[in-house]
């Protein structure tokens, strides 16, 4: 299987799929293929020294001549340098991602839609007792309801 269209292909004959499901499929293939890649490498290049005691450690669904080009591209010059240059751009990222399977985008509505919501419940506290909440007043309870409700959920 050359192309992500062979592999189309294939999952159609395997699954029963709409042609609606391909970006997701093609995606979801090259991540699994990522994942497979690097724990291999994590599981049988890094902890070796050497390529003798790689290849009698080699996963057993690998073949001896496609494990032995994998070995010489993980050692090759280009690789070393393509490695290097990605750890660079990772440690100049501002905020690099650590929210999980969430992306930021999401982190952010919802942080949008809980603003939201106080400011509801903020509004709600003025119509039951007018005198206490004036703007100075809304401005502090604003930073302090978070902090109630904190205490409140503990």
């Amino acid at each position: 299987m050359d192309t992500k269209h062979d592999l189309w292909d294939y999952t159609k004959e395997k699954y029963i799929i709409p042609e609606v499901a391909y970006n997701w499929t093609t995606i979801t293939i090259r991540e699994a293929w990522r994942r497979h890649r690097s724990d291999l490498k994590m599981t049988y290049y890094d902890p070796y020294d050497n390529d003798k005691v790689r290849m009698a450690k080699r996963p057993s669904h690998i073949p001896e001549c496609q494990f032995r080009e994998l070995l010489k591209y993980w050692k090759s010059e280009k690789f070393k340098k393509m490695s290097e240059t990605n750890t660079k751009n990772r440690k100049k990222l501002m905020n690099p991602h650590t929210a999980g399977k969430k992306s930021f985008a999401l982190v952010r509505n919802k942080l949008i839609r809980r603003q939201y919501h106080l400011r509801i419940s903020l509004w709600l506290q003025e119509q039951e007792n007018p005198r206490v909440c004036t703007r100075l007043r809304m401005k502090i309870l604003l930073v302090k309801l978070p902090k109630w409700r904190k205490l409140k959920n503990k």
